[in-house]
């Protein structure tokens, strides 16, 4: 395995948990947050604070076992043109439904603000509910395509 698929493969899994333990915390403190103060307000800050530690433990696993130097380079994963083509390929595929995706968000957040019982609360736990998903189409987008790609 090249180290871009470690790095690929790396990403894919954390950037899943980290994506899941945020939209957890932030469930939990917009939707019983007021409800049940003492609990549930500890747990969903608990899980926003481990899911900023997870994104920088992923960081710096990257940095020191699978050697990127910086992150400010928009290919800092790709070794060779090769792998380099398979992102760009990869990248135009994905912008198309990223697109649609947004389309979709915007469409439904001005359908349901119409509704005449959406509270700003529901709307704002769908809206975030849809981001969070969209987010995690994209990655695994991303590694399904990227591993489809490599192999050829």
């Amino acid at each position: 395995m090249s180290r871009s698929a470690k790095i690929i493969r790396f990403t894919f899994w954390t950037n899943n948990l980290v994506w899941l333990t945020f939209f957890i915390g932030l469930v939990l403190l917009i939707l019983w947050g007021q409800m049940y103060q003492n609990h549930l307000m500890l747990l969903g800050a608990a899980l926003l604070v481990l899911g900023s530690l997870l994104g920088w433990w992923q960081q710096s696993y990257l940095k020191k076992h699978l050697g990127i130097k910086s992150f400010k380079d928009k290919y800092f994963f790709i070794d060779d043109e090769r792998e380099r083509e398979i992102h760009l390929q990869i990248l135009s595929k994905i912008s198309g439904s990223v697109s649609l995706c947004l389309y979709v968000i915007v469409i439904m957040t001005v359908g349901l603000s119409l509704m005449p019982k959406m509270t700003v609360k529901i709307l704002g736990i769908v809206v975030l509910t849809m981001v969070m998903l969209t987010g995690i189409y994209v990655n695994y987008q991303y590694y399904y395509l990227w591993k489809k790609y490599d192999q050829g």
